[in-house]
């Protein structure tokens, strides 16, 4: 049962995600495709084999329906024969019978007129005269009878039975021919209509999509639908051994509980009995051996990571000897808002302090000076460099390995930042729509710069949403062995290279909280690093940092500590600064171009190239923030018209009514364009103004600099990603466009200025207040729709006039 049910497990992970229901039905497509393909020359050899057939019995079938129409051309003359014979048989007749009266009337008439009386005389004369008038009755209509059958013989002529038997003799022969063709065509048909059928019937399955050859293809290599075969024959052996599970469950539990009692006495002993423990704050509160008992010397490691509660709890445990180890300016631990905020004094010394802070320690210059407290000047794992970085940041007075003797001393960490502020557009902090900041070229650089160092990387960032993008992208890229934390939850791992991604705006802002708090943890992600350190960081904002932890970056560029890569460069739009050749920076360029592609938007012809690929090879969505410009509005209108037109979901956000930007020509005829298209929505937005867009949902085209689009177009393909921005731009909400309640005209989406972030619907026109986005909203229904408007319809400032979407 054991075995069975470490297979069901590792079955349950090895399908984990596998539909076969999806599979069976992908793999049912694939496979009618490849036989539809393999059909197609059977079908065409079957057409040509019908058509030579036709072609070798036409002769017959023509000579059987010319034979057919001369027999209908016959039919008068076969009836009049017909009935001509008819007549002769009763002719014969009636001339026997006038043969038989003249006998009659010749034995009447031989009698002497003078034989017998009077009376006998006289009866004889009338059984004369009937016997003579019954005779000529007979021979009128004997001649009548052959006038007849002259009439119907003459009409016939000059065809005679003869010419009659003779071409019924032809029809027989040549209507045989004609039946032995018709079947054999009859034959061909009937193959050529079982595969015709065959080929329709494969064809009714729907074409395979590239998706499905790779599911398809995914699933055999890994041999999914066998292993789901066995897992539902395993999950039937495990219900049919429900009543053996039970008994064996039983003895079991007894065990367990046997071995924990066990288990315990023999902790309690080994922990009674040993000259050290080591343990984690958690355990020592709850394990029994644990809980109560007393120690002659607590040793506490990252003491300033702990809350002071857990450390005070800890060195009570101490009967002679308390230490603390840890670094007073790490950050303490994260606390809940009420509570960061709260005034209390006693709330702010025992639980917003650390246990350093509780015990005087704040700066060097108190760790130094305090009795009781041992200050750790030397530091062994970076160089003099990064060394002075982070003194300026807080520590002020850590020394290098080579003051200690007999000591190697590390080789000097090499510190690298680079400056996003040559990508206003990609370097441009966004507002999360759950709090935080986050910003794109965190995430394009971060990716790039883990893949080129392959192993020993860690990404540190200072709020979660940037994390989660960063994630994204990763994940995107395979690179799922990369360590990324936010910088308050790490404070204590090492790599052989970090990336620090500021999400810097401006001077003095680049961490969340006050001033110590940005230095602590901005002085511990620093730390992070051993061999290189990159800072993505607005050089521009470093440069004129007057304070906050950009300043001591700009000391350490001062002094030439630091090297500067121009974010623009890297990415191939701007030429690198006349410097010595950096080997570094050249093998980095070559692999952000190869994994980020960037179209120059100034040549018209490699941009109108660029966007047209991908648009016009969308499947599903092609989603476009404010596209429009005046020189670009003729090259993007007709590719979104036409991915309309094939069924594509094309919306596209374009400025409020009131930017004079848009209505300026061609752009507002460009619109009008867009509306004549029919299935696309238009959404007038008042947030992400910057080129962008968003293809099937994995690929997405976004602008460098300032404008729309700026000096190039970046290529980021991936679908976590794609996801994680369309989340971020409000997609699901901001894509269903709503109509005023009370004028109907399409409302303008606005983004909120609150902690929320969240979409606000105003109507110019009517100065509707606005609606906030409803979460429970109908998903394809427009919200505040007005009666009877269609699901999916586009509604825009001017109504849109744009055909309603399937749901």
């Amino acid at each position: 049962l054991a075995a069975v049910d470490a297979d069901v497990d590792d079955l349950a992970t090895r399908l984990a995600g596998y539909d076969d229901a999806a599979d069976r039905a992908a793999a049912g497509r694939v496979a009618a495709a490849r036989e539809a393909a393999e059909l197609q020359p059977v079908l065409q050899a079957a057409e040509e084999a019908l058509d030579r057939v036709r072609a070798g019995v036409a002769d017959v079938l023509a000579e059987a329906d010319r034979m057919e129409a001369e027999l209908t051309g016959l039919a008068a003359a076969r009836a009049a024969l017909a009935m001509a014979a008819e007549l002769a048989a009763e002719h014969e007749q009636a001339d026997r019978e006038v043969r038989r009266r003249g006998l009659g009337f010749a034995t009447v008439d031989a009698v002497p007129a003078h034989e017998g009386g009077f009376l006998a005389r006289r009866r004889r004369r009338k059984e004369a005269a009937r016997v003579e008038a019954v005779l000529r009755a007979a021979e009128a209509h004997r001649d009548g009878l052959r006038a007849r059958i002259d009439e119907h013989r003459a009409t016939a002529s000059p065809v005679t039975t003869a010419d009659l038997a003779a071409a019924d003799e032809r029809w027989r022969r040549i209507s045989d021919a004609a039946a032995a063709a018709r079947d054999e065509i009859g034959r061909a048909e009937s193959a050529l209509g079982g595969i015709d059928s065959r080929v329709a019937a494969l064809h009714s399955l729907g074409a395979p999509t590239d998706a499905d050859r790779d599911l398809v293809r995914r699933c055999e290599e890994e041999q999914l639908p066998e292993a789901y075969e066995r897992q539902r024959h395993l999950l039937v052996l495990q219900s049919g051994a429900a009543g053996l599970r039970q008994r064996l469950g039983a003895e079991l539990r007894e065990l367990t509980e046997r071995s924990r009692s066990l288990r315990a006495a023999a902790e309690e002993q080994l922990v009674g009995d040993a000259r050290l423990v080591a343990t984690t704050f958690a355990r020592a509160r709850v394990h029994p051996a644990l809980a109560d008992g007393v120690f002659d010397v607590v040793l506490v490691d990252e003491a300033a990571a702990a809350p002071v509660a857990e450390v005070l709890l800890a060195l009570c445990r101490a009967s002679e000897t308390a230490v603390l180890f840890g670094d007073f300016r790490r950050p303490r631990p994260a606390l809940a808002p009420a509570v960061e905020r709260s005034d209390d004094a006693a709330l702010r010394r025992w639980v917003h302090g650390n246990c350093f802070s509780h015990a005087g320690v704040r700066s060097p210059d108190d760790a130094m000076r305090l009795e009781g407290c041992v200050a750790l000047l030397h530091q062994f794992r970076f160089g003099p460099g990064l060394r002075r970085l982070v003194n300026d940041v807080g520590y002020e007075v850590l020394r290098d390995a080579t003051d200690v003797p007999r000591v190697v001393a590390p080789a000097g960490a090499e510190v690298v930042m680079v400056d996003v502020s040559t990508l206003t557009r990609l370097a441009e902090v966004r507002h999360g729509r759950r709090g935080g900041r986050w910003r794109l070229a965190g995430a394009v650089f971060a990716a790039a710069l883990a893949e080129l160092h392959a192993t020993g990387v860690g990404i540190v960032t200072p709020y979660r949403l940037q994390m989660e993008a960063t994630l994204a992208a990763l994940r995107d890229r395979g690179l799922d062995e990369v360590a990324i934390g936010v910088a308050a939850e790490t404070p204590d791992r090492v790599f052989d290279t970090g990336v620090l991604d500021l999400v810097d705006d401006g001077p003095g802002w680049a961490l969340p909280g006050g001033n110590a708090a940005r230095d602590g943890l901005f002085g511990a992600a620093l730390a992070a690093a051993v061999t290189r350190l990159y800072v993505i960081a607005d050089g521009r904002a470093v440069r004129e940092a007057n304070s906050g932890p950009l300043v001591h970056l700009r000391g350490a560029l001062d002094r030439g500590e630091m090297r500067v890569w121009n974010a623009a460069a890297l990415l191939g739009i701007a030429e690198p600064p006349a410097v010595v050749v950096d080997s570094a920076f050249a093998d980095a360029a070559r692999l952000v171009q190869s994994l980020v592609p960037v179209t120059d938007v100034h040549d018209a012809a490699a941009f109108a190239a660029e966007l047209a690929r991908h648009v016009e090879g969308a499947q599903h969505t092609v989603w476009m923030w404010s596209p429009w410009m005046p020189h670009r509005a003729e090259t993007i209108t007709p590719l979104l018209a036409a991915a309309a037109a094939r069924n594509v979901d094309v919306r596209v956000f374009v400025r409020p009514e009131a930017d004079r930007g848009q209505g300026a020509d061609p752009a507002d005829g460009a619109l009008a364009a867009l509306a004549a298209a029919g299935a696309t929505t238009v959404i007038r937005s008042g947030h992400e103004h910057g080129g962008l867009v968003v293809v099937d949902g994995r690929t997405v085209l976004v602008g460098t600099g300032d404008g729309p689009w700026g000096e190039g177009m970046v290529t980021l393909t991936g679908p976590r990603f794609a996801e994680r921005l369309l989340d971020e731009l409000h997609g699901s909400a901001g894509g269903r466009p709503r109509a005023c309640p009370s004028c109907g005209i399409g409302m303008e989406t606005r983004r909120s200025s609150g902690r929320g972030r969240e979409l606000r619907w105003p109507c110019a026109p009517c100065r509707q207040a606005p609606v906030a986005a409803a979460a429970g909203a109908p998903a394809g229904a427009p919200a505040g729709a007005p009666a009877g408007a269609p699901a999916g319809a586009a509604v825009g400032a001017d109504s849109a006039r744009a055909r309603p979407r399937p749901a």
